[in-house]
């Protein structure tokens, strides 16, 4: 009985992981799509061009919403990514970034490490 309630509140806990995941990437996403439109203006006028992250919302919208439903494809579409880059922080904040700011990094590097770690550790219990 223990270990099934074990069983339980670890899924609980995963799926809960995932869709905060998720939601924080539509989040992203979302703010990546308003920066594209408060920014027509300025580079109507001259101003910097942030046309480009109109890609990034294209990209982290579906995506976070794949996550919602806990859906393999959005999990390794989410932890590829992040899996690079928290490898990139951690390796390149050990070699150039001076001692008190790299414990800030390796933190950060560390963190983006999280999806790829529960992507791999509960696979099957994504659809």
């Amino acid at each position: 009985m223990k270990t099934e309630m074990r069983s339980l509140h670890a899924s609980i806990f995963v799926a809960s992981a995932f869709r905060i995941i998720g939601a924080l990437t539509i989040l992203f996403g979302l703010f990546c799509l308003y920066l594209f439109f408060i920014n027509m203006n300025a580079r109507a006028h001259g101003g910097h061009d942030l046309s480009r992250v109109v890609y990034f919302a294209a990209y982290f919208v579906p995506v976070g919403l794949g996550m919602l439903f806990l859906r393999k494809v959005f999990a390794i579409l989410i932890s590829l990514p992040c899996l690079a880059m928290g490898l990139w922080v951690v390796i390149l904040s050990l070699f150039n970034i001076p001692f008190p700011w790299m414990l800030i990094n390796m933190a950060f590097g560390l963190i983006l490490l999280v999806p790829a770690y529960l992507t791999v550790r509960k696979w099957r219990e994504l659809k």
